[in-house]
């Protein structure tokens, strides 16, 4: 593969290669994060770090063990030490298949020996709204005209800065996290890809049915608490929002933190739906 960086005048700023033999091959994700809080960005491109100033590759994760594909690759904020970590979640290769890196490309912990992680998150749905990742391994995909199905689906869920594994009590299988109400916390609305558009609260509880698949779910329009921008098989487009929502201070600061503005630039292309949640 090879990664072009320009400048605003469309001259060539930098160009990077990446060996195809040698550790990850990509991802359905690509974050834009400032790993290390330094002010220059970099791109999650699979389990690779690279920095834009001048394209150089930082750090690729497990690259002397994985040589795999990975799905997710998610960067979460730890607000109380402003250090991010890294959710990653992976199609094949070797094992681990759900792994978390620190913002170094440092493994912190592991879990799952093979299998197919298909998709995943992060999301604040903890008691004190603390983050919780997600990892949904599948037996087998099929596409055809009428869309994807999948078989065999087993969700994991845990404490991404210590690896626990935890149960929700409730699945969350084609969620996207979203803030409804502006607490800083999340909620999860049903369907992207398939799902009824069913809203829930974090402890599961139907909340209410947007009537179609979620396209969009972020602060988008000037209203309290972020938004969901739907659509139905009868081609209406509509905008969800809470009529009742106000923002927190926990809110407030996950709309003006830098990484928020520029991934929800990214949120209309390939899994960066959604990126948003580990912030």
């Amino acid at each position: 593969m090879i990664l072009q960086g320009w400048n605003s005048d469309m001259a060539v700023r930098w160009q990077s290669s990446i060996d195809g033999d040698k550790g990850t091959k990509g991802s359905h994700m690509c974050a834009v994060v400032d790993l290390a809080n330094s002010g220059v960005d970099g791109v999650l491109w699979g389990e690779r770090y690279i920095e834009f100033d001048h394209g150089q590759e930082l750090w690729c994760a497990d690259s002397e063990s994985y040589s795999g594909h990975s799905d997710i690759v998610q960067p979460i904020l730890d607000w109380d030490t402003n250090r991010w970590y890294i959710h990653t979640c992976r199609e094949s290769g070797e094992a681990p298949r759900i792994v978390c890196f620190d913002h170094q490309g440092q493994r912190l912990w592991g879990d799952l020996e093979e299998g197919h992680i298909d998709t995943g998150w992060a999301a604040h749905l903890g008691e004190a709204g603390e983050p919780i990742v997600l990892g949904v391994r599948i037996a087998q995909k099929q596409r055809s005209s009428a869309g994807e199905r999948r078989t065999g689906i087993e969700e994991f869920t845990y404490r991404p800065f210590t690896g626990e594994r935890i149960d929700l009590g409730f699945s969350v299988y084609t969620t996207i996290p979203v803030d409804l109400n502006g607490d800083g916390s999340h909620e999860l609305v049903k369907g992207y890809f398939e799902g009824d558009g069913t809203v829930l609260d974090r402890s599961g509880r139907v909340l209410g049915n947007i009537g179609g698949l979620s396209a969009l779910a972020s602060k988008f329009i000037d209203h309290p608490g972020e938004q969901i921008l739907s659509y139905a098989n009868d081609g209406t487009v509509r905008i969800w929002v809470d009529r009742n929502a106000h923002d927190t201070a926990a809110a407030q600061r996950r709309y003006e933190h830098p990484f928020y503005r520029i991934n929800q630039r990214l949120t209309a292309c390939g899994y960066n739906l959604f990126n948003l949640g580990g912030i």
